[in-house]
């Protein structure tokens, strides 16, 4: 019979081996996850866009929300206490970005965080009593979508 303390020292080296192969092949899945959404991302960018919706009038935003520069706005949906506007921007990314950005650190709005990546961008907002964020993204080729979420601050 072989003294216990004998196995666990054996065994030691082995789950560590072991521990580390999981970690490895953890760290693998994640990298190869990362990137099958960029290129879901840059497919999507690169798809043809289909019919251009129809814009909405927009009438029940707060007070001083600005009319974004170069959107066009397709629809309002009320989520809680929040409203969900949907729109589209037939701009650049980089360059519509710029001008969201610039127009939101208008008052009464201030940019509390931006940022921008190879086909998405976010502008998060507070001001006139609330917050929210102006999230753009790649559509298809030649337009992005605009999705803006405004809600009561708190």
């Amino acid at each position: 019979m072989v003294p216990l303390c004998y196995t666990n020292q054996r065994l030691g080296p082995v789950l560590m081996r072991l521990t580390l192969a999981a970690l490895a092949l953890a760290v693998m899945t994640a990298a190869c996850s990362g990137s099958a959404v960029q290129r879901g991302a840059q497919e999507r960018a690169q798809r043809p866009c289909g019919s251009i919706p129809a814009p909405v009038a927009l009438s029940d935003l707060p007070g001083g929300f600005p009319q974004l520069d170069g959107v066009s706005y397709t629809g309002v949906v009320k989520a809680g206490p929040s409203e969900i506007v949907s729109g589209f921007s037939t701009m650049g990314l980089a360059e519509l970005f710029a001008s969201v950005k610039a127009q939101m650190a208008r008052a009464p709005y201030t940019v509390v965080k931006s940022e921008q990546e190879a086909h998405d961008a976010e502008v998060n907002f507070s001001g006139s009593g609330t917050s929210g964020q102006v999230r753009l993204q790649d559509d298809c080729e030649g337009r992005r979508a605009v999705r803006i979420t405004i809600r009561p601050f708190e």
